[in-house]
């Protein structure tokens, strides 16, 4: 009998099991603190675009695989609602770790992305504003679920404009 050992990439999906006696809005206001920011808003299209690296990138990079600047990212655009934590403009994007590469190949990410397009959500993320990622582990739900959170915050905010052309915080790859 002949056994092949293969090195392959493994990912552990987080489990949060909190305290069974923790309060709900103690449970709202940790995931707050753990984000850099929080907000609403329906998915409007997805796309793919050059200059976001995420972990498929690092993944295959570690593996030696070549990782030109032609890849490119997938990307959710959404449409902000409201926000509680980093003040958004009425449109944001969320970087997937989907990938495709020049000849079309694509790159299935391990992020496990939860959103649909045309769906509304309740997004804790982290990042950037020029480059928010979906928090993995985190308490993002589509927004007909969200009604114990959102009690929690508040009202939250209106989007407000804000100059997003200035990508001096996201490095071009």
């Amino acid at each position: 009998m002949c056994l092949a050992l293969v090195p392959i990439h493994s990912f552990a999906c987080c489990i949060f099991i909190d305290d069974p006696n923790a309060r709900t809005d103690d449970i709202v206001r940790r995931e707050v603190r753990r984000s850099a920011a929080v907000f609403t808003g329906t998915v409007d299209r997805f796309e793919y675009r050059k200059g976001y690296r995420n972990l498929t990138f690092e993944v295959l990079n570690q593996a030696g695989a070549e990782t030109p600047s032609s890849w490119r990212s997938k990307v959710a655009i959404v449409k902000v609602d409201h926000w509680w934590k980093m003040a958004m403009p009425p449109e944001v994007i969320l970087v997937t770790d989907d990938t495709i590469d020049s000849a079309g190949q694509l790159y299935q990410g391990f992020d496990h992305s939860p959103f649909a397009e045309g769906e509304s959500y309740l997004i804790y993320a982290d990042g950037t504003l020029n480059e928010l990622r979906g928090r993995g582990c985190s308490r993002t739900v589509p927004l007909s679920r969200a009604s114990d959170d959102l009690a929690i915050l508040g009202p939250g905010n209106a989007p407000i404009v804000i100059d997003t052309e200035d990508t001096t915080d996201r490095p071009h790859y």
